[in-house]
């Protein structure tokens, strides 16, 4: 019963917390549109504010050179934790700052324009940068994945190539032993026969 009871006040609790932050939440667009009634001009042309075309024109050579750039980065062989440290950690972070500056330059609103309309298109705007930083940080995640699996298998491939050399070689002393052995039986019977019928 104890249980109940703290399970049933924590979802109280939790409800309260939603619930407020919602009413925030409210107040927040509230006075936003408050404020958008208040700002709108109209000799501007608030339909021609467009940051996706500038961040589309930025994304996709980008998108393009950083995926070049891990192909030609992690299939180097150089050991996957230098290549991270040393190349792709400052060309992410390059990434994610051009990224940021071309996000700012996009939506820098200049001249009149609808309030409501320009913040709705620049949230549309960081979410298509949002959006490919995710799906590039997938694809690294997984380009390092793969170039570990690919180097770790190519070392076990090596050793196996070595270990192979190693046995080939230890066969042949063995079979080497086994001939000298067997040369030294022949020849150990031969001196006792000889011993014996002296």
């Amino acid at each position: 019963m104890k249980k109940m009871l703290e399970k049933f006040s924590e979802v109280i609790i939790f409800g309260m917390i939603v619930l407020t932050i919602s009413a925030v939440v409210d107040v927040g667009f509230i006075s936003l549109a408050d404020e958008a009634e208040e700002t709108t001009v109209t000799e501007g042309g608030g339909d021609n504010f467009d940051c996706r075309t500038a961040v589309m024109e930025y994304l996709n050579p980008v998108d393009e050179e950083f995926g070049e750039f891990l192909d030609s980065t992690l299939t180097s062989t150089g050991t996957t934790s230098d290549l991270i440290t040393n190349y792709l950690i400052p060309k992410y972070v390059e990434y994610l700052e051009g990224e940021k500056a071309a996000l700012e330059s996009a939506t820098n609103v200049s001249g009149s324009y609808d309030l409501l309309d320009v913040s709705d298109k620049i949230s549309e705007c960081k979410a298509i940068m949002d959006e490919h930083l995710d799906a590039n940080t997938e694809i690294m995640k997984s380009e390092v994945a793969s170039s570990v699996s690919a180097k770790k298998t190519t070392a076990l491939v090596d050793e196996y190539k070595w270990i192979n050399e190693h046995l080939r070689e230890m066969s042949m002393s063995v079979a080497y032993i086994q001939s000298y052995l067997s040369k030294m039986s022949t020849s150990f019977t031969r001196f006792t026969k000889t011993c014996i019928q002296q």
